[in-house]
C-alpha cells in the first residue's frame, strides 16, 4: 500500500472522529499488535468498551479502550473501522437480549427470593445503562455508523428465561411462573425510571423482591 493511501485513510478516520480530530495516538489504524498478545474477537473488545462508555460517553478514547482490553491501540482497527463503528456495535450488542440473558441464566436459583431480587438486580441495571448507551447511538457522529446490525431486542426472549428461572419454585407461587416473570420484569424497568430521578425513596432490588413475593397489604386476601 503506497503512502498516498495509508494518508487517505487516516484523514477519513479523523474526519469521522466525534470529539474533533482524532489524537496523534488514535491516527495509528496499523499499528502491530502487543508481541504475544493474539488480536482478540469483536467480543473481547465490546465487553471492555462497554464499561468505559457508560462512564465517559464519547470521550472515551482508543487509548483507554486498548488499555481496558490489553491490546495495542492499533488492534481495534484490524476489527472495526472507526471509533464510533465500535461503539455503534456495542450499542446495538446491548440492545439485545443475548447480554441480559445471559447475566439472568448465571443467578443462583436455589433460593426464590435470592432469585427474584438478582433478576431485579439485572434488569434495573440493564434498563439505566441501555438508556445511556442509546442516548450515545442517537449522537450525529454515531447515527449514521454500521457496524454489525443485530435485529431489536426480543423482551419476550428475556421473559422466557425469567420464566424458566420460577418453573423450580412454581409451587410456591401464587400465578403462573409466566405471570410472575411479567410482573417481576415490569416493576423493574419501573424502578429503574424511579432511581434515575430525585426520588429519595429508592426501593432496593430486595425490598422490591419482598413486595413481589408477600404484597405490601396487611389484610388477608379473601
Amino acid at each position: 500500500m503506497s503512502e498516498h493511501s495509508l494518508t487517505r485513510i487516516v484523514r477519513g478516520l479523523s474526519s469521522r472522529h466525534p470529539i474533533g480530530r482524532l489524537s496523534a495516538a488514535d491516527e495509528r489504524p496499523f499499528a502491530p499488535t502487543t508481541p504475544g498478545v493474539p488480536c482478540p474477537a469483536p467480543p473481547a473488545i465490546l465487553d471492555a468498551t462497554r464499561p468505559l462508555l457508560l462512564e465517559h460517553g464519547l470521550a472515551t478514547s482508543t487509548r483507554q479502550i486498548a488499555a481496558a482490553c490489553g491490546i495495542a491501540e492499533g488492534t481495534i482497527f484490524r476489527v472495526f473501522s472507526s471509533k464510533e463503528e465500535l461503539i455503534a456495535e456495542v450499542v446495538a450488542t446491548e440492545a439485545s437480549a443475548a447480554p441480559v440473558v445471559g447475566r439472568l441464566q448465571k443467578l443462583d436459583g436455589t433460593d426464590l427470593a435470592g432469585l427474584v431480587e438478582g433478576i431485579i438486580r439485572v434488569l434495573t441495571a440493564r434498563s439505566r445503562e441501555l438508556r445511556s448507551l442509546l442516548a450515545l447511538r442517537h449522537h450525529p457522529s454515531i447515527r449514521g455508523e454500521g457496524g454489525c446490525r443485530r435485529p431489536p431486542a426480543r423482551e419476550t426472549r428475556i421473559a422466557e428465561t425469567i420464566e424458566a428461572l420460577l418453573l423450580p419454585h412454581a409451587d410456591a407461587l401464587s400465578v403462573p411462573p409466566r405471570q410472575a416473570a411479567r410482573a417481576i420484569e415490569a416493576l423493574s424497568i419501573g424502578a429503574s425510571f424511579l432511581s434515575a430521578s430525585t426520588d429519595t425513596t429508592e426501593q432496593t432490588p430486595a425490598d422490591l423482591a419482598a413486595i413481589l413475593l408477600t404484597g405490601f397489604s396487611k389484610e388477608t386476601p379473601c
